[in-house]
């Protein structure tokens, strides 16, 4: 919501399957990814791994209510 307020377009998916689903959809749109590390299907280190093979620069915010997993 707060992104939204500030102007910014976001595509929100349940879990990474659904994210590559908009990736393909959007992919010249998207200007970062915001992800959880720990997500069903494919997990936020995986998501953003395919995302980054297909454009390098893409930043990418990685948050997680678990601090152990945060390396």
């Amino acid at each position: 919501r707060m992104l939204t307020r500030q102007g910014h377009v976001v595509l929100e998916a349940r879990h990474g399957g659904d994210a590559l689903l908009l990736w393909e959809a959007h992919a010249g749109a998207v200007q970062v990814l915001v992800t959880d590390l720990r997500m069903p299907v494919i997990g936020g280190r995986e998501l953003a791994a395919r995302l980054r093979a297909a454009r390098p620069t893409l930043p990418v915010v990685f948050l997680s209510g678990y601090a152990d997993e945060a390396e």
